[in-house]
């Protein structure tokens, strides 16, 4: 446990260094502050008329010069007003700067994860699921966050703690010792639950993994949930799910009333042996005493926040390790150039060039998903890519989209290879990209088109509508470009979200425009519109074709055949449909 914690400690002590020495500087003078509070007590029992025989102490030293200074209550009263007004204020500031110090570190924690699974390669989302993700960021991050709070806390606890049994050494060092080591023994009584309570921790982050999975392909699959009539048996897996976190939650509950229990019943033990020792064996004089009593009464608190603090700390470092593990599986997998430098876009302006190109998935497998892919794409043309099912077309795709990496070979745009991850993140600056499954955000027309481009013009918007053929939908529309497109475009049909899709990738200009599948799904009046949209832009900028159909591709300027990972067939739609032995006229005949 002390690995983790000391790394937690490390992390926020280098991001609020400045901010953590002054609260440190703040918690000792409210601790002496609050030591002389107590002090104060010594002169106004004495006022009181409670005095001792005693011939030694502090309690006599004080009572000596009252009587020889000849003080006056009222100047003691005002001191002691003084004292406890300051250290008021003092608290009510630190107060704030622990508030201040928590939230700049959450804001600090959630972005640098944020960044720092944003800047991770395609390659680590394909083999990551998606929820457990955002589980991460929703569920564990708050718990990293509220260990933060905690451990300020406990410092501030732990060094008041020692300013008052200073104090009481000073008055009482027999006692102190005594209870000091009573102490020491009750800590130890509660170390069991420390040790479990990071356990149920660790079952709690399993647990709500699961649920946060299920809910998440529960609305994923909405549609298909209520398709298939199988409500009933969703809710059953939620409520299966939520009781293994409320058996948890009851776990955890038990450890903190054990705690509870054991701190009460040994507080008691330990005050009547102090009481009987201080009273019975050591005589000591009331003032210092009852000091010595408010003393340890408002540490016993302090202790049992500290344990319990301690105990949140448990719980919250397998949140904390995996916060820390996903962040080095993405920091492994980072696009680290992208993070420093801020080039131009790639041109495109003689063509791309794919040599000797292959890639598999998983490095330890023979099956390649591209294997040794030569071909030339001219600016201004257009390439269809075809083949069957798991022939490797999206993957091709892919690479020259710059998202995955090449295993062996070298894609060249223009005389620019792309080998390192800033070519490739400027690369797909200059790219439209258009998916077979469109994606929209909840929100307007106007806002899904310029995620792409946030400085586009209005005219800008209007010429793009019109390429993508959806212009004339869109004015018919009684909010026009501010309608609301409903989650995930669901307000919208299939054609229609697929044109706004494509004319968001037109508005940024693309060098190259990438259609991978974009009509597969589609019928035949719309696949026809998206189609005169495309041929409408032949000639105007580079476009690759990924086709199901090969209705879709007749008019590209030339076709790459794949199977099983290999280009086996390149040319023209003409001279593929004149030659009835090629791979591609069996294609178009299926």
């Amino acid at each position: 446990m002390l690995k983790p914690l000391f790394l937690y400690v490390l992390k926020l002590y280098n991001f609020v260094r400045a901010k953590l020495v002054l609260d440190l500087f703040l918690t000792v003078v409210l601790g002496l502050l609050e030591g002389a509070s107590i002090m104060m007590l010594v002169p106004l029992l004495t006022f009181a008329g409670i005095t001792s025989n005693q011939t030694a102490g502090f309690g006599h030293m004080v009572e000596e010069y009252l009587n020889i200074s000849g003080i006056a209550l009222p100047l003691v009263l005002m001191v002691y007003i003084g004292i406890n007004a300051g250290q008021a204020w003092l608290q009510s500031y630190e107060s704030i700067l622990n508030s201040s110090i928590r939230e700049s570190f959450a804001t600090y924690l959630y972005t640098n994860i944020y960044r720092t699974i944003t800047y991770a390669r395609w390659s680590f989302f394909l083999k990551s699921k998606r929820s457990d993700i955002i589980h991460v960021i929703a569920t564990e991050m708050p718990r990293v966050t509220t260990g933060a709070y905690q451990l300020l806390q406990m410092i501030v606890t732990a060094m008041i703690a020692v300013i008052h049994v200073g104090i009481a050494f000073v008055l009482a060092p027999y006692l102190t010792l005594l209870v000091l080591c009573c102490g020491l023994i009750l800590s130890g009584c509660l170390q069991f639950t420390v040790r479990r309570t990071r356990k149920v921790g660790m079952t709690l982050s399993e647990c709500a993994s699961q649920l946060f999975s299920e809910i998440s392909e529960h609305f994923n699959g909405i549609k298909e949930v209520k398709s298939y009539g199988v409500e009933a048996q969703q809710v059953e897996n939620f409520e299966r799910h939520w009781k293994k976190i409320g058996g948890v939650l009851v776990d955890l509950a038990k450890l903190r009333s054990q705690s509870t229990l054991v701190y009460k019943v040994g507080a008691a033990v330990f005050i009547s042996i102090f009481y009987f020792f201080a009273i019975e064996i050591f005589r000591s004089d009331p003032r210092e005493l009852i000091i010595i009593f408010v003393i340890f009464t408002r540490l016993w608190p302090r202790f049992s926040a500290f344990q319990a603090g301690f105990q949140t700390l448990a719980m919250m470092l397998p949140a904390f390790h995996k916060v820390t593990e996903l962040q080095n599986q993405c920091e492994a997998e980072a696009e680290k150039a992208i993070l420093y430098q801020r080039e131009e876009q790639l041109a495109l302006r003689t063509g791309i060039r794919v040599a000797d190109v292959s890639f598999r998935y998983d490095n330890s497998s023979q099956r390649y998903a591209v294997r040794h892919a030569n071909f030339v794409i001219p600016a201004g043309t257009t390439t269809a890519v075809v083949g069957v099912s798991g022939s490797g077309k999206s993957t091709l795709a892919d690479l020259v989209l710059g998202l995955i990496v090449t295993e062996q070979g070298e894609i060249w745009i223009d005389n620019k290879r792309l080998d390192a991850d800033n070519n490739r993140y400027l690369w797909r600056q200059s790219i439209g990209y258009v998916p077979q499954d469109a994606f929209l955000f909840n929100a307007s027309i106007r806002d899904n088109l310029i995620w792409a481009c946030p400085e586009a013009t209005e005219e800008e918007i209007w010429h793009v509508l019109r390429l993508a053929a959806i212009d004339e939908f869109v004015e018919g529309l009684p909010e026009k470009l501010d309608s609301l497109v409903g989650d995930r475009g669901i307000r919208l049909s299939g054609g229609e979200r697929q044109r706004i899709v494509l004319a968001r990738a037109l508005l940024r200009k693309p060098a190259l425009l990438i259609l991978d599948e974009a009509t597969s799904s589609l019928d035949t009046e719309n696949e026809k519109r998206i189609q005169d949209a495309v041929d409408g832009l032949r000639g105007r900028l580079t476009i690759l074709m990924v086709a199901h159909r090969i209705s879709t591709i007749k008019n590209a300027d030339q076709i790459l055949v794949m199977e099983k990972g290999r280009i086996v067939e390149q040319g023209s739609y003409q001279s593929f449909i004149a030659d009835e032995d090629s791979r591609f006229y069996k294609l178009a005949c299926l």
